[in-house]
């Protein structure tokens, strides 16, 4: 049953984009920096460090 389940994934994910609409990725940073950053990460890096570091300075005093 798991071989039928991984055969069916294989072939809905294999179609899923055009060969040519996929990017090229290459190992350096022109590369990473042609991807734009997703706004719900841009906007809330801020709040997650926010809410750690409270979380943990909590910790500290116990």
């Amino acid at each position: 049953m798991a071989s039928f389940d991984s055969g069916i994934f294989s072939l809905s994910t294999a179609g899923a984009l055009p060969s040519g609409a996929r990017a090229r990725y290459t190992a350096d940073w022109d590369s990473l920096g042609s991807r734009p950053l997703p706004t719900w990460y841009d906007e809330a890096k801020f709040g997650i460090l926010l809410s750690l570091g409270s979380l943990r300075g909590a910790r500290i005093r116990q």
